[in-house]
């Protein structure tokens, strides 16, 4: 790595550290070796670009952007990997999960194809964002992309500033100060969720997702980095912490809860300041909560409405009668909240509320739009992504440990809300799919080879010896525990 990517890259680690936590005195070996010769390609950067940008999908109008800015980016990305030697050194070759994702592919345009119109912008943005091109083809890269730890850092780094943004308009739009919100179009008082935190997206399951997704990666930044960028990555998560709260839906809050419970299980190296810190926002909030009573009406009444609840009933309720009558083709791609009138049912235990929307869990929603045999491709094409990344390596150019972690926690709060909420929303995929492939054996998704692994390791890549572990780990103490060794010796 030259000495301009090196400087670059420890922007947020601790002094002395490289950019994943290595400790700058342990001797490069192996992929971290590697790592330290080689600069971080321009195909990462764009790559990152893009993945950030879709925060704004659907949403580049209200900044003035005439095209999606990460669709140019992700192009400009694929082609400066097809013009890099990266690609043509980890000799790819097909492997299964290409087979199951042009399968899955191949019956959502079978279905678009048949059901029509071919040309309708919201079925073709499923096809390309919600479902699957797009977060297929960042599955698949991710273990190339962020194959070293320098490259790693530059996703992390781009993750924490996104979640300051995005939890910056978010406690403004839920404090109702929207005159701090950037852009001031994003604020539509017309909006039938207006008062709660709706983000770019101007929806409180993207925008909610998004926050989820930013949370951790910027929490593991501040506990990488001093000073002023320490601070940063820790106004980042807390900035989260609060967007997540302002969207006053039950099933983020839920999420955050089991996602905050998994890095306790997780993460014994913090898990006691965990515990302390959860119980201090949980207070702080409490307080918050006591002192402003007008956001305090706002939560007890969303806390207990029950419309929602009436809307998802209704919805789920149609779509399991969907299933049961088209089994194999469903209603179309994307076509659920167009057809919902022709299945919804007087119940006799709750009223009809709404009409024209979608099914509030993705499995059954895809199932009455896809068919059976459709979300099964699906599932197992996500099953297959998991199973890869279950079985990745523990360490490439680097540990793995906080990356492996990050993704349990954001596959869990996706879980979570994807029992709860229809997600049809491009940058909470993405990440799904991005950090199960980040973590995932490379040799199951078709490389031979990573830059900065040695050109002959055993499947799962080869771990250095002692590698030190990323994120916030006691690198000095072990520094001086491995001195005081030498001086006995």
């Amino acid at each position: 790595m030259s000495s301009r990517e090196v400087a670059g890259d420890s922007l947020g680690s601790p002094a002395g550290e490289s950019p994943d936590g290595a400790a700058a005195g342990d001797p490069p070996t192996g992929a971290a070796a590697a790592s330290t010769d080689a600069g971080v390609p321009l195909y990462v950067h764009l790559v990152t670009l893009a993945v950030v940008l879709q925060f704004m999908s659907g949403s580049s109008g209200l900044y003035g952007l005439p095209v999606p800015p990460d669709r140019v980016a992700l192009a400009a990305g694929v082609v400066a990997l097809l013009l890099h030697p990266d690609l043509r050194h980890s000799r790819p070759h097909l492997a299964g999960i290409h087979v199951l994702m042009a399968a899955v592919v191949a019956w959502c345009i079978g279905s678009l194809i048949w059901f029509g119109p071919q040309n309708d912008p919201t079925a073709v943005f499923a096809l390309l964002d919600a479902i699957g091109i797009v977060p297929f083809l960042l599955f698949l890269l991710a273990p190339l992309v962020y194959a070293t730890r320098a490259r790693r850092h530059v996703l992390l780094r781009a993750l924490t500033i996104l979640g300051l943004y995005l939890g910056y308009i978010s406690v403004a739009e839920g404090l109702h100060q929207y005159w701090l919100v950037v852009p001031a179009g994003i604020v539509d008082p017309s909006h039938p969720h207006f008062g709660r935190a709706l983000g770019p997206s101007q929806q409180v399951g993207s925008n909610g997702l998004a926050l989820l997704a930013c949370l951790y990666p910027s929490a593991l930044y501040a506990a990488r980095s001093r000073g002023l960028r320490r601070g940063l990555g820790a106004l980042a998560a807390l900035a989260c912490i609060g967007g997540v709260f302002f969207t006053l839906t039950r099933s983020m809050w839920l999420a955050l809860v089991l996602g905050v419970l998994v890095v306790i299980v997780a993460e014994p190296r913090v898990r006691g300041r965990l515990i302390v810190a959860t119980a201090v926002v949980g207070l702080a909030t409490a307080g918050f909560l006591s002192v402003s009573s007008t956001i305090g009406q706002e939560v007890s009444a969303r806390a207990q409405t029950a419309r929602s609840v009436y809307d998802r009933f209704n919805a789920n309720d149609a779509a399991v009668r969907v299933v049961l009558a088209q089994p194999v083709a469903g209603v179309g791609l994307n076509r659920f909240h167009q057809v919902q009138e022709e299945w919804v049912w007087q119940d006799p235990e709750y009223p009809i509320t709404n009409m024209g929307i979608d099914v509030h869990n993705v499995l059954l929603g895809y199932a009455a739009e896809l068919g059976l045999p459709g979300v099964g491709l699906w599932l197992l094409t996500l099953l297959y992504a998991g199973w890869a990344a279950w079985h990745g390596p523990r360490t490439r150019d680097g540990p793995l440990h906080d990356w492996r972690v990050a993704a349990l926690v954001y596959v869990v709060m996706w879980s979570t809300v994807a029992m709860l909420v229809p997600i049809k929303y491009a940058f909470p995929t993405a990440i799904l799919w991005l950090g199960l492939g980040i973590v995932a054996d490379h040799r199951r998704l078709g490389y031979a080879h990573l830059p900065g692994q040695p050109l002959a390791s055993p499947p799962g890549g080869s771990p250095a010896p002692n590698p030190p572990r990323e994120g916030p780990t006691p690198s000095g103490r072990r520094v001086r525990r491995h001195d005081r060794r030498r001086q006995t010796v």
